[in-house]
């Protein structure tokens, strides 16, 4: 039964690499690996406590079980797994951090830029082109899914462009911590901070978390330090500002607002709608104007949201065999997002 169910996982990953977006696929399926199941529970497993809550707060984990269903030939649900050291073929070496890759589709020339966000990307493209001379560190304040992280892509893509022998540093916090924390217990920290003081531009996403991590919070507390000392650009981005965040060693929080601070507002719905356009047609699928009317006129401000409202109507259109209309868009959507909540402005415009 766990062979049939194993190749039932093969069968759905398949049928995801037709459906789903290439960057979504090698990001959230390529990782995953099948490790069992009971009953109509399937367990999957993935790298690490990182990984595992990436996937339980994204859209592909709906997906992968609706695909698992279709090649099983029943109902499942999916839950995750830390995988087991021995599933890997070798254990890895750590000589240098695993730190993230910068996105190929981040970059300032699809930043779709509105009033509640110009003066961010204004200070991003300033820092892109000037390291260190103009604002180190900068200080990107925004809520969730507002473009921070699209920003410090940004910023590394244009960094890298200009000089392309510059050592780039750029993940989340909780990422850093992970490596920070690999490398502590195999006595290799010496490595780690090594490594560190190679870098020239650090970007670190959600600094917010650092809260309350005494131990973690002193190490950066150095690693900033010796940075800053050697004119290295840094840039960090947070939920809250960092005055707001509680057990945030005030050492740290004065130093992350010795350069500049600037913020991002919620987009109003003429630049939610600009930028679901784009998203539709980077991803070449046809999403008519009154859907994503629909989804702009909602009160959805997470562009990370936004993106996967896109993706996932793509790919159950695909697995469907349905277009993209307005009723489709309600019906699946209407288990994960609210998107009604503020839509009885669009009623009335509607035609």
């Amino acid at each position: 039964m766990s062979k049939r169910m194993s190749q039932a996982w093969l069968q759905a990953a398949k049928l995801l690499e037709k459906v789903l977006p290439e960057d979504d696929f090698d990001t959230w399926i390529t990782p995953v690996h099948f490790s069992h199941h009971e009953n109509s529970i399937v367990y999957l497993s993935v790298p690490d406590e990182y990984v595992r809550w990436c996937m339980e707060n994204h859209y592909v984990k709906t997906l992968m079980a609706a695909a698992l269903s279709k090649t099983s030939g029943h109902t499942v649900t999916v839950n995750y797994i830390i995988r087991d050291a021995d599933e890997w073929p070798a254990t890895r070496a750590i000589c240098k951090p695993e730190f993230s890759t910068l996105n190929p589709k981040y970059t300032f020339d699809n930043f779709v830029q509105g009033s509640n966000n110009q003066a961010a990307c204004n200070a991003a493209m300033s820092v892109a082109n000037n390291l260190a001379a103009t604002y180190s560190p900068l200080h990107i304040c925004a809520g969730p899914g507002l473009g921070k992280s699209h920003l410090l892509n940004a910023i590394g893509h244009v960094a890298h462009s200009n000089m392309p022998d510059i050592s780039i540093c750029y993940c989340s916090i909780e990422r850093f911590m992970c490596e920070m924390v690999n490398h502590l217990r195999q006595k290799k920290m010496d490595l780690f901070r090594k490594y560190m003081q190679t870098v020239d531009v650090l970007m670190i996403d959600d600094i917010q978390f650092l809260s309350g991590k005494t131990g973690m919070q002193e190490e950066f507390f150095y690693i900033f330090n010796e940075l800053y000392e050697a004119h290295k650009q840094i840039v960090i981005t947070s939920d809250i500002l960092t005055q707001k965040c509680q057990d945030l060693d005030e050492r740290l929080r004065s130093r992350f607002e010795w350069g500049l601070v600037v913020d991002i507002q919620p987009p109003d719905k003429e630049t939610k709608f600009g930028i679901l356009r784009q998203v539709s047609e980077v991803r070449k699928i046809q999403v008519p104007d009154e859907v994503l009317q629909f989804i702009a006129a909602s009160n959805t401000n997470d562009i990370r949201i936004l993106e996967e409202i896109i993706a996932r109507l793509g790919a159950c259109s695909n697995l469907q065999g349905h277009p993209i209309t307005l009723d489709m868009a309600r019906e699946n959507l209407k288990d994960r997002y609210e998107l009604e909540a503020s839509n009885e402005q669009f009623k009335q415009q509607s035609p």
